[in-house]
C-alpha cells in the first residue's frame, strides 16, 4: 500500500504550518523576513475565495486573519525546498497579538452560555422526582481523546496552471474538492483528489484531512510547484481534533424497591474553539444519554459550549461513548444501592420489546439488549467471578495491606443506531455508486469509499461475485479518484454497510437483469435514497431516530497491582447482535481491533481538560495499550437463526468504544472499592481517587 509520504514529484517542496502562540486574542501585525529564492508564504489575504469552512456555524477559517481562538490555530503557511530552512524562517516571523483571557474549561463556558441546546422529555419527570423515595445523583467526566492512526495527517498537491492534483490521506475526498472550489474559485473539473492508501483512520481522517489538503493546495497554487505537507506526530496529536470532552450529570428517582421511576440527564460537550462537526455529535450523545435502559419518566438536556481549545471533531462513536460511559457508571451506583448484582439489575431495567424509548417510540420486534446480556454473562462466567471478587474486596482491610493483586470484573450494555433519520450530513441524497460489467467479463465498482482495513473490498467483492456469478478475481474496486468515481460519502464502516453495500447490490441486480436483453458492456449507477420515516422529528426529538440498532454486551476481568496501581486485563468478552453476517471471521477482526483501541481510550490516551497544548512537554499521555499484555478476546455473535433479525449486516465498529470504557471502569471500581467517575483511568487517576477517600 502506498501512503502519502511515499508520493514524490520532481522539484517537490516541503510545507510548514505557522500557528498561533496564544489561545485567544487578535492578530495585530505579521512581519515576515525576506524569503530566500524558491521559498513561499501564504496568508489569509492570499486566498482568492472564501476563507472559511463551508457550513461552519462560527466561520472556522482555514488561516486566521483577525481573531485567533485557540493555541495552535493556523495563521500562515510556508513552502520551500528545505524543511530545516522553513523552520528557520518560521522562527523569524514576528506575529504581534492583542491577547485576551482564554476560556479553557467547559464549566466556565457553560456559565457564559451554550451555543446549542437540545431538550426532550418523556412522561412526567417532575412528578416522578417529587414522589421519589430516594434520589441518586452522579457526575461523570471525560477528557479529549486523540486518534492514533498508523499514518499522520498529510497531503501532496500540485497546481500546474490547469489542473490541481491533490493526494490526500482522507475519509472525505469529495469534501476536499468542494472546499477547494470555493477557496480557489476553480471549477470541480479542474480539481482532482486521489487517496492512495488510508489504513485505519479511526474517524480521524475527516475534518483534519480536509484542512491539511486545502493548506497543501494553497501552497502549490501560490508556488506553481508540487508541495508535500506532512504533520509529525507531535503536531498531529496536539493540533488536530480529538473527541469532545464531556461533563454529564445524572439524577435518578427511585421508588422504595430501588427501581428507577424518573431519569434526568444533563449533558455538556466541549466543542473547542469552533463548532465544526459538533451539532451532529451533540444530537447522537443526546439520543444515547439514558443508555440502554427503560424508564417511564425522562428529561434530557444536552448542551454545546465553545472554549479556546483545539476544535473537537468526529471520533469513533460520535458522542455516544461519552453518553454510554456516564449511563453505565451511573447504573453501577443504582445496582449497588438496590443490592443487586449487575446482571439482575440490568435484566430488570434494560429496554426490550414493548418498552418506550426516551424519545417516545415503542419498540417492536427483536430488541437485542437482553440477548447480548445473557450471552456475555454466560461466556465470561460473570456472576460467579463478580461474587468472588466482591467477597475478596470485603475481606480486605486496605489496598496497601493486600497480599495479592486486586481483582474486579465489569459489565456494560450498549447499542449503535444505524441509519440516522435526522438532518442529512453532507448531502447524502446525492451519494451514488457505479458498477460496470465489460466485454472481458470483469466487474468494476466505482465508489469514493476507501478500504481502510474494515473489509470494504471483501464486502463489495462478495456481493458482486454472488449476484453476477463471477469469480472474485473478476471483481475490481477502482482506485479513489474524484474524476473517475462518484461521491458515496465519507468512508466509515456504517457508510460502507448502510449505503455502499446496498448501492453495489442494487447496481449488480440491475446489471444481471439487463444482461437478459442487452449485450456487454453494461454500466449502471444508483443513488442512495434516505428512508422516509415520518415517525422521527429531529426538532422535537420525538419518535424513532434510527432505521435499526446493533447491540453489544461487554465484560472485562482485570487485576491491579496494589503498589503501582497498574492494571492488566485477564479476560475480555463481547456478545454482539449485528444482524446476519456473511463472514464471521472478518467481523471478529473488526471487533478485536476496536477492543485494542478502546482499551487505550479507556485507560491511557488523554489530552488534558484545560491545558494550553503549546506548552505540552511530552507525548507520554498518548501511549496505546501494550499488545503483549492483551489477553485473548472472546467474541460471540448472537445466532441470527434463533431470533428475528433484519436481513442486513449492521455496522458494529463503534460498539467496542461504547462498551469497553464503562466495563473497564466498573472493573477498576470493584477491584479498588472506589467510586470512580472519570476517564481515561490511569494509575495516577486511581491514586488521586485513593487520596480523596
Amino acid at each position: 500500500m502506498e501512503f502519502i509520504d511515499d508520493i514524490t514529484y520532481a522539484n517537490l517542496l516541503a510545507g510548514l504550518t505557522v500557528r498561533s502562540a496564544i489561545a485567544r486574542g487578535r492578530i495585530k501585525n505579521i512581519t515576515l523576513p525576506d524569503l530566500p529564492d524558491g521559498y513561499f508564504a501564504v496568508t489569509a489575504q492570499d486566498i482568492p475565495g472564501e476563507n472559511k469552512l463551508s457550513g461552519n456555524v462560527k466561520g472556522m477559517p482555514y488561516l486566521a486573519e483577525g481573531d485567533v481562538n485557540y493555541a495552535g490555530e493556523p495563521i500562515l503557511l510556508l513552502a520551500g525546498p528545505e524543511e530545516e530552512v522553513l523552520h528557520d524562517i518560521a522562527a523569524k516571523i514576528l506575529i504581534e497579538y492583542v491577547e485576551s483571557q482564554p476560556v479553557l474549561d467547559m464549566v466556565s463556558a457553560e456559565i457564559n452560555g451554550c451555543v446549542e441546546r437540545i431538550q426532550y422529555s418523556l412522561g412526567d419527570p417532575e412528578s416522578a422526582f417529587k414522589n421519589a423515595d430516594q434520589i441518586v445523583e452522579g457526575e461523570y467526566t471525560m477528557g479529549s481523546q486523540v486518534h492514533c492512526y498508523p499514518e499522520p495527517q498529510g497531503a501532496v498537491a500540485f497546481w500546474d496552471g490547469t489542473i490541481l492534483m491533490v493526494y490526500a490521506s482522507s475519509q472525505e475526498p469529495f469534501s476536499i474538492r468542494n472546499e477547494l472550489t470555493r477557496l480557489l474559485k476553480l471549477k470541480p473539473g479542474r480539481i482532482r483528489i486521489c487517496v492512495p492508501g488510508l489504513g485505519r483512520a479511526l474517524e480521524g481522517k475527516r475534518l483534519p484531512s480536509v484542512f491539511i489538503a486545502v493548506h497543501a493546495a494553497l501552497l502549490s497554487y501560490a508556488a506553481g510547484k508540487p508541495v508535500k505537507l506532512i504533520y509529525d506526530r507531535y503536531e498531529d496529536f496536539l493540533f488536530t481534533p480529538g473527541s469532545h470532552p464531556a461533563l454529564i450529570r445524572h439524577k435518578t428517582a427511585l421508588n422504595k424497591d430501588g427501581k428507577p421511576q424518573g431519569m434526568n440527564v444533563d449533558l455538556l460537550l466541549d466543542s473547542g474553539a469552533y463548532q465544526s462537526d459538533s451539532s451532529h455529535v451533540l444530537s447522537q450523545a443526546a439520543l444515547a444519554a439514558c443508555g440502554a435502559y427503560s424508564c417511564a419518566n425522562i428529561e434530557v438536556v444536552a448542551k454545546l459550549v465553545l472554549t479556546n481549545k483545539v476544535p473537537s471533531g468526529f471520533f469513533q462513536g460520535t458522542g455516544r461513548p461519552q453518553a454510554f460511559f456516564a449511563a453505565e457508571l451511573h447504573s453501577a451506583r443504582l445496582e449497588e444501592i438496590s443490592q443487586l448484582d449487575p446482571y439482575i439489575w440490568k435484566k430488570e431495567n434494560l429496554l426490550s420489546e414493548g418498552h418506550m424509548t426516551p424519545t417516545g417510540w415503542r419498540l417492536k420486534g427483536h430488541v437485542g439488549a437482553i440477548p447480548v446480556l445473557e450471552e456475555v454473562v454466560r461466556i465470561s462466567d460473570f456472576r460467579r467471578k463478580y461474587s468472588a471478587y466482591t467477597a475478596m474486596k470485603n475481606r480486605r482491610k486496605s489496598i496497601q495491606k493486600s497480599q495479592g493483586p486486586l481483582r474486579g470484573i465489569g459489565l456494560s450494555i450498549c447499542s449503535q443506531g444505524i441509519g440516522y433519520l435526522g438532518p442529512s450530513i453532507g448531502g447524502d441524497e446525492s451519494y451514488s455508486v457505479k458498477v460496470s460489467l465489460n466485454m472481458d467479463k470483469k466487474c468494476r465498482i466505482y465508489t469514493s469509499l476507501i478500504d481502510m482495513g474494515q473489509g470494504l473490498k471483501h464486502i463489495f467483492t462478495h456481493l458482486a461475485s454472488k449476484i453476477l456469478n463471477l469469480d472474485a478475481s473478476k471483481i475490481i474496486i477502482e482506485p479513489m479518484d474524484t474524476q473517475k468515481v462518484p461521491d458515496t460519502g465519507p468512508t466509515t464502516l456504517s457508510q460502507t454497510l448502510h449505503i455502499g453495500a446496498k448501492l453495489v447490490e442494487r447496481c449488480c441486480l440491475a446489471i444481471q437483469k439487463k444482461r437478459i436483453i442487452q449485450s456487454l458492456p453494461i454500466e449502471v449507477m444508483r443513488k442512495f435514497k434516505r428512508a422516509k420515516d415520518q415517525n422521527w422529528d429531529p426538532l422535537t426529538f420525538k419518535g424513532n431516530p434510527y432505521e435499526s440498532y446493533a447491540w453489544a454486551g461487554t465484560v472485562i476481568d482485570l487485576e491491579i497491582d496494589p503498589v503501582t496501581l497498574k492494571s492488566v486485563c485477564r479476560g475480555i468478552w463481547m456478545a454482539l447482535d449485528a444482524g446476519v453476517l456473511w463472514n464471521e471471521e472478518w467481523a471478529k477482526e473488526i471487533a478485536e481491533s476496536g477492543f485494542i483501541q478502546a482499551l487505550g481510550y479507556a485507560s491511557r490516551q488523554s489530552r488534558g481538560p484545560d491545558e494550553d497544548v503549546t506548552k505540552h512537554p511530552l507525548l507520554t499521555g498518548f501511549n496505546m495499550h501494550e499488545l503483549l499484555n492483551m489477553p485473548a478476546i472472546k467474541i460471540n455473535f448472537i445466532n441470527p437463526n434463533d431470533i428475528q433479525h433484519s436481513e442486513d449486516t449492521k455496522a458494529f465498529d463503534e460498539l467496542p468504544f461504547m462498551g469497553v470504557a464503562p466495563a473497564y471502569t466498573a472493573a477498576v471500581s470493584q477491584a479498588t472499592g472506589l467510586y470512580i467517575n472519570r476517564m481515561p483511568l490511569t494509575p495516577e487517576v486511581i491514586q488521586e481517587c485513593l487520596a480523596t477517600e
